[in-house]
């Protein structure tokens, strides 16, 4: 049995990639863990450096959070636990995994020629870390974004190992409430979560704001000191997530305060929502101008039902297009890293033929948005590029139904 598992262990080792995809953007990508235990905040900053190339692989940054080794090992075994697997035969495989390099240099230097740079605030989805979403992080910063990606402490991520040496595990359904099909339970619960979440992304706006002003120092995890001061333009705040993280982002987006030029909801679960949410939605919607951020949903078929989609269609000014045969995990890295059989033991695999491309298309249609670039987006997509246009169906296009057209007539 002994050499079976360390059989095992390597056949999944040599399959498993080494490296994230690369970037598009004409920026070298910088990442810092930013230390933040004045507010228990856990955050991971991407950000466009002046680097002319990307440095060797071994000084770029890993996929797997953790300032040392004994962190690392602990999120690879938060993850052996939320997938159901041996942790004493998995957790090696896993660190494997998360040892992958990103296509991103570790606590480089933020460039400031095009300040003050745009901001994006990301939450992850349910059993994901602040680094999940690497990939989509890493390409937004390569066209000049600066994104703050939360670790949320709600118990949502796999495992969270909080700024002051606390370990925050993943609370499962059935540890927090007692009946599991219980709805108004489980909404409940899923509020709570959901209501700590938007107090971090609160939290982390009133941080970002201290750190333009430059009142508020702080050092990455590496105890180098990044300095911000000046460089975050304050004008253009925008919010995103997945899944429990696109709930997130609506939330703050819509049912606080905040004012955020942009939310953009990447296969959004809608079932921790409130109704107030919707019904300020609507209003700000009434009201149009600058009181409505713009709204957009990249929607993976292979997840989607009709009761989530009658949800996300309250959000009347919107833009909406669903990647086809797509599973929940295309905007993670998760496709990105786990070669094919472990994707379909899973049940992640979808029916892409290339999840990268998916990936790729979705990330492409993320940063046009961002940029207030989408319908141009689709255009080019339509003419150039048949192969990833058939991977989208254009849903609902609020600015121009024309361009929907243009992609519809390539994917029907």
């Amino acid at each position: 049995a002994a050499v079976a598992a360390v059989a095992g262990q390597r056949l999944v080792k040599h399959k498993l990639r080494t490296s994230l995809p690369g970037v598009e953007g004409p920026r070298v990508v910088g990442t810092a863990d930013l230390a933040l235990p004045e507010t228990d905040l856990l955050v991971r900053a991407f950000y466009p450096t002046s680097l002319e190339a990307l440095p060797e692989v071994h000084l770029r940054d890993r996929m797997l959070p953790g300032a040392s080794h004994a962190d690392r090992k602990e999120y690879a075994l938060g993850y052996a636990r939320y997938l159901g697997l041996s942790e004493a035969l998995f957790w090696r495989p896993l660190s494997f995994l998360g040892a992958a390099r990103m296509a991103a240099a570790s606590d480089a230097d933020v460039h400031c020629a095009d300040a003050p740079l745009p901001v994006l605030i990301f939450s992850h989805g349910l059993g994901c870390t602040r680094t999940t979403y690497s990939t989509l992080c890493a390409e937004a910063a390569s066209h000049g974004f600066v994104v703050f990606a939360l670790e949320h402490s709600d118990g949502s991520a796999v495992l969270s190992v909080r700024p002051d040496g606390r370990t925050v595990r993943y609370v499962k359904e059935s540890e927090a409430v007692e009946d599991t099909k219980n709805m108004e339970e489980m909404q409940a619960f899923r509020r709570r979560q959901l209501a700590s979440r938007v107090s971090e992304v609160t939290k982390l706006v009133e941080v970002i704001r201290a750190l333009n002003d430059g009142v508020l120092k702080v050092s990455s995890q590496s105890g180098r000191e990044v300095n911000w001061k000046g460089a975050l333009n304050l004008e253009k705040m925008n919010v995103a997530g997945h899944s429990f993280g696109a709930a997130t982002a609506l939330q703050a987006a819509f049912g606080t305060d905040l004012r955020f030029d942009a939310c953009l909801a990447l296969d959004a679960w809608m079932f921790p929502l409130p109704d107030e949410t919707f019904d300020r939605a609507k209003k700000s919607a009434h009201l149009g101008g600058s009181c409505a951020p713009r709204v957009f949903f990249i929607n993976n078929e292979r997840f989607q039902w009709n009761t989530n989609l009658e949800k996300i269609a309250r959000f009347a000014q919107r833009d909406e297009v669903t990647l086809r045969d797509a599973t929940h995990q295309t905007q993670s890295d998760v496709l990105a890293m786990l070669p094919a059989f472990l994707q379909r033991r899973f049940g992640l695999d979808g029916g892409l033929g290339d999840p990268l491309a998916a990936l790729r298309l979705s990330n492409r249609l993320s940063i046009a948005f961002l940029q207030n670039t989408l319908h141009t987006q689709l255009r080019l997509l339509a003419e150039r590029d048949h192969q990833l246009a058939q991977l989208a169906r254009a849903d609902y296009l609020s600015a121009s139904v024309g361009d929907g057209d243009v992609l519809a007539k390539l994917v029907h």
